[in-house]
């Protein structure tokens, strides 16, 4: 399919139309919120009270292609341009991806109806939209992939009375993605907001969470058309770099580092569900830590009753990943290199076997808790409470004081108590007991959040110094902890297969022959370790020199 090409266009008088059939409609703010179904559970959202008293819906089969250049330029832009029949109708649509506040998506969108299935440019005249788009030469767009599925729309008026009133869109949809060779099913529900507080969205998207087991569901369809298209399963994602700017508000702050930790987990969410990529689990697991640092951190402005259920919801899905993470680790840092020193043993062999079941019933469970309609509440219910208000709600007279005043004055402070404490368990570091360095390590992680988190406001080489400092001692104690996780599980399992028909003594020979070799590793990494620890304790804190930016 062809293309009109993107050609310069004067800035258009308000009202003007652009040379086409019809205007480009003004880009709107769409505020979305989407979760996974199956056939079965979009049935038990029509039946749902709140659906059901909506009335008549409206149905509709929607066929769409989308659009983009060879080398997607468009998608590294995190854009979409698509073209979608409507009986006889064709409407262009270019849609690029905002911030994700708890599962509610806000994107650009800039529509227009257009004559024929091939996209037409010409019509799109907004400046945004055009900085979007780039240069766009005659036939350098091509389709890309299609959805073809059946939508079934009702509006329903939620809130009135004490509270704002609020119109929203349920959208079911049932159908499927293609490309000339791969097809990928498409089962879920959207609720997207007409007018009112977005709120209003997260309140009933949890009534419905708390009748039908919905799930997570934060990739959106042409995200996951492109990965169709260029067979890519979805990747491990870290933690981004975060700039939260010195002069920002306390509150707003908060809320953007804790808004910064969910996207973190949620960014990782489909990687667990597809269980292809052990660094899904992880990253997943440190973005839930994140939280709970953060949360502790600011717990002095916080208010205690979400504090309190952020600490513990992150805690119970953090949980559930780590059996997963835990023979991850065992297998690939602990297992792998012992047995390519002593390849041919057999006892091994068996160690690794029984290691990897334990593995897959890990990843079972963590993909069940990431399923787990506790999990989708958890979410929802952040939204909903950054959506209130976030750090500000629910706050006293001096609370509200603090969370006025500029994040820098808090930041310097809070890193400070938390290097102070870190200096304080490490006093003694060389004679120290493995369940004091278990500690020391924790509180250094801890520390290593809070620098992420606010290294943005103090730029320059200091800061990077302190953190390399921090990188390579956590390292050190990392992989002892690694070692110490391992003694536990592997006691747990020559335990568990004691009495059973396998060769026990086998696997305490496998596990004794592990256990020694990195135990000794440990021993010898000691003189290194120790003086990664002096080489840390002597490095200047950034935040006392240099200027806030």
């Amino acid at each position: 399919m062809g293309a009109k090409p993107m050609e310069p266009a004067p800035a258009a008088a308000e009202g003007q139309a652009a040379a086409s059939e019809s205007p480009t409609v003004a880009p709107t703010a769409e505020i979305e919120l989407k979760l996974a179904a199956t056939a079965e559970m979009l049935a038990q959202v029509r039946r749902s009270a709140v659906v059901a008293s909506a009335g008549t819906p409206v149905r509709k089969h929607l066929d769409t292609v989308y659009y983009d250049t060879a080398d997607r330029r468009l998608a590294r832009r995190r854009a979409a341009l698509r073209v979608r029949r409507s009986g006889k109708r064709y409407i262009q649509t270019l849609k690029t991806e905002g911030e994700l506040v708890g599962a509610l998506a806000a994107r650009g969108e800039w529509e227009s109806p257009i004559r024929g299935p091939d996209p037409d440019l010409s019509v799109i005249t907004d400046p945004d939209a055009r900085a979007v788009l780039g240069v766009i030469l005659p036939g350098d767009l091509a389709p890309v992939f299609a959805t073809r599925f059946a939508r079934e729309t009702r509006l329903i008026d939620v809130g009135g009375g004490g509270a704002p009133a609020a119109q929203i869109e349920l959208a079911l949809d049932d159908g499927r993605i293609e490309t000339l060779s791969r097809k990928d099913p498409i089962c879920e529900l959207e609720l997207e907001l007409k007018s009112g507080s977005p709120a209003a969205v997260f309140d009933l998207a949890r009534r419905l969470v708390a009748e039908i087991p919905l799930s997570i569901a934060v990739r959106s369809k042409a995200v996951r058309g492109y990965d169709l298209a260029d067979g890519r399963d979805p990747s491990a994602v870290r933690a981004g770099d975060l700039d939260i700017g010195s002069q920002a508000p306390t509150a707003s702050a908060i809320d953007r580092i804790l808004r910064h930790c969910v996207d973190h987990w949620t960014a990782n969410h489909e990687v667990v569900l597809q269980g292809v990529d052990p660094e899904g689990v992880h990253q997943m697991r440190v973005g839930l830590r994140r939280l709970r640092s953060a949360v502790s951190l600011f717990k002095s402005v916080l208010p205690g009753e979400p504090a309190g259920w952020l600490r513990s919801e992150a805690r119970w899905l953090a949980g559930a990943l780590g059996p997963a993470r835990e023979w991850d680790v065992f297998l690939s840092d602990l297992l792998a290199p012992v047995e390519t020193a002593h390849p041919g043993r057999a006892e091994l062999s068996v160690l690794r076997l029984l290691a990897e079941e334990e593995k897959t019933r890990g990843y079972a469970a963590a993909q069940a808790a990431a399923r787990d309609r506790r999990a989708t509440d958890f979410l929802l219910r952040f939204g909903a409470w950054l959506a209130d208000g976030g750090a500000r709600s629910g706050t006293e007279d001096a609370r509200t004081q603090s969370l006025d005043r500029p994040i820098a004055e808090l930041a310097a402070n809070l890193l400070d108590r938390r290097h102070q404490r870190v200096l304080k368990m490490g006093r003694g570091f060389a004679g120290m007991a493995v369940e004091r360095r278990h500690a020391l390590r924790i509180e250094l992680k801890k520390l290593r959040y809070a620098v992420d988190f606010f290294a943005g406001l103090f730029p320059g080489k200091a800061a990077r110094s302190y953190r390399r400092a921090l990188a390579r001692l956590q390292d050190h104690l990392g992989h002892l902890n690694d070692v110490a996780v391992a003694e536990r599980m592997l006691t747990a399992l020559i335990e568990q297969h004691a009495s059973g028909t396998r060769d026990a003594a086998g696997l305490g020979l496998a596990s004794g022959l592990v256990l020694g070799w990195h135990t000794r590793a440990v021993a010898d990494s000691e003189p290194v370790t120790c003086q990664d620890w002096a080489g840390f304790a002597a490095v200047r804190p950034f935040w006392t020199r240099g200027r806030v930016e």
